[in-house]
């Protein structure tokens, strides 16, 4: 067997955001033989490397001096059943949503909150996916992964995975170390409905939904990401990447003390927004590279040092933000929605640019 890495190839297809670049090396794998023959090549040994799935999760801003692997695993097997439940196997280059539509129309439950989350099965587990009140780690039971050094192939059950919010092994210590080949979920013959997420139960009632049945729920969840996000075939972008914040005790005293209730704020999600939308232009423009995941922690920096430093939240940004969890930055955002929805003190005290308009703007529309 001989697998053929191309040169000088155009990725505008393979992303979702359609940057056009282009990259050294490309190639597609198949086959897990063509995956471990690949790793000892030199293409792959002496180069940076990219797994290319749905293409969902980069943002390319300049041509790729490396190897691109695109995963074209594909297959979906039942491999074990019970009266209960079912065993299945699905290649780590299927289409995430399409292996949740096919639990569906068999009637396998217990992915139908993840629907419409774009990208592949083999990325599902380096975060461990979630929404709607249901993760990955709920239903996971292994995954096979092929060693990037040896080419052998390691199993990782549940407790081997580290699982965490929209966390793994994979994103630490296992990072760049491993290919997903393949995953198995533990899914349910007898659904149990989980609606216990306020967005969906209002979608549910909302359209005066009496019986539940998977698809419903599914066609509910899609509905609301539609509203929310617009189709990446029609203007490109990454879909939902946000987290919710994570606080220690001592934040989450500090937020109950100065907020008389936690709850969303939209606008402070509108100046994230805005914010994103801004850093991604700049970036772009000067073709700078960062991946996602940096260019949110370059946004909420910069939301620090844009802070009025008389406000309180400027004082709280100060002492927390040496600290190295990403996670409390997010906190420190939560802590300004609270703040400002409880306070309802104006953007001008909070910040020290000019977004006020436009969001009153985007408001009253």
């Amino acid at each position: 067997m001989s697998i053929k890495i191309k040169e000088n190839i155009n990725l505008k297809k393979y992303n979702t955001f359609q940057i056009d670049v282009t990259t050294r090396y490309f190639v597609e794998i198949s086959t897990t033989e063509e995956l471990q023959e690949l790793v000892f090549l030199p293409e792959f040994i002496n180069s940076n490397k990219i797994i290319l799935g749905g293409g969902s999760n980069v943002l390319f801003s300049e041509n790729f001096d490396g190897l691109v692997i695109k995963n074209n695993l594909k297959g979906i097997f039942i491999i074990e059943e019970s009266d209960k439940h079912v065993w299945l196997k699905a290649m780590s280059g299927e289409n995430w949503h399409d292996l949740v539509l096919y639990s569906i129309n068999h009637e396998y439950g217990g992915i139908e909150n993840l629907s419409l989350i774009p990208g592949t099965v083999g990325a599902a587990p380096v975060q461990n996916i979630g929404a709607y009140g249901v993760e990955l780690k709920e239903v996971f039971y292994s995954l096979e992964a092929i060693d990037f050094i040896t080419g052998e192939i390691k199993k990782f059950n549940l407790d081997d995975c580290n699982f965490g919010y929209r966390d793994s092994i994979f994103k630490k210590e296992f990072k760049n170390k491993y290919f997903i080949i393949s995953v198995i979920l533990k899914l349910d013959k007898k659904p149990k409905f989980n609606i216990s997420y306020k967005g969906l139960s209002d979608k549910l009632n909302k359209n005066n939904v009496q019986e539940l049945t998977l698809k419903i729920i599914s066609d509910a969840v899609c509905s609301i990401r539609r509203e929310k996000l617009p189709d990446p075939k029609k203007i490109g972008n990454a879909g939902s990447f946000f987290q919710n914040p994570i606080v220690n005790k001592r934040q989450l005293d500090e937020l109950i003390k100065r907020s008389k209730s936690i709850e969303n704020n939209k606008y402070l999600n509108l100046v994230l927004q805005i914010m994103f939308k801004e850093f991604f232009r700049v970036y772009v423009k000067n073709n700078i590279p960062i991946t996602l995941e940096d260019l949110f922690k370059e946004m909420i920096l910069d939301l620090g040092e844009k802070l009025n430093p008389d406000s309180i939240s400027k004082k709280i940004y100060m002492e927390y933000k040496d600290e190295t969890e990403f996670s409390v930055f997010m906190g420190f955002t939560y802590f300004l929605e609270t703040y400002f929805s409880s306070q309802k003190i104006g953007l001008d005290y909070l910040f020290n640019f000019e977004l006020e308009k436009e969001i009153t703007a985007k408001k009253n529309k």
